[in-house]
């Protein structure tokens, strides 16, 4: 009896999966009706991501599109055992849950723009990398992430 239990128990251990936590860091942003959408879309990532690590909150100009409403934007850093793919499908999915329409950026207007700038250490949307919203603020997760790094374990 006393060798079954420590064999099951072997067992176990061997087929438990290990998992992969991969350090995720998004864009959001948004021109219109800007507090509401950057809430809702925080709110969204909390729930596809659990814990959140989030930047202040910059206002900048318009970047290549005719608008005169300024854009409120931040970083969103999460932690997630999702491939890349899963991850852009959700960051898309939580858009159109914010009520982005893609008709919408030819006249303007954007209700949130939620882009992967980073999985893992693959940079992505490299253009938004040299923004200076972008290179402030990832200068303040930087300085934060020792807090969040624990988190990015084999689990």
């Amino acid at each position: 009896m006393f060798f079954l239990s420590i064999f099951t128990n072997f067992a176990q251990q061997r087929t438990k999966k290990v998992t992969i936590v991969t350090k995720i860091i998004i864009s959001l942003g948004s021109n219109t009706f800007p507090e509401q959408h950057i809430e809702q879309a925080i709110c969204l990532l909390r729930q596809a991501f659990g814990e959140l690590m989030v930047t202040r909150q910059l206002w900048t100009e318009p970047i290549g599109m005719e608008s005169s409403c300024k854009f409120l934007n931040m970083l969103v850093m999460v932690s997630s055992a999702r491939s890349m793919q899963q991850v852009q499908e959700e960051l898309k999915r939580i858009e159109v849950l914010c009520g982005r329409k893609p008709e919408d950026k030819a006249k303007g207007t954007v209700v949130v723009d939620a882009d992967l700038l980073l999985y893992n250490d693959k940079r992505c949307h490299l253009n938004d990398w040299q923004r200076d919203y972008v290179k402030i603020l990832m200068a303040e997760l930087d300085a934060s992430y020792a807090d969040f790094s624990a988190s990015n374990d084999i689990v």
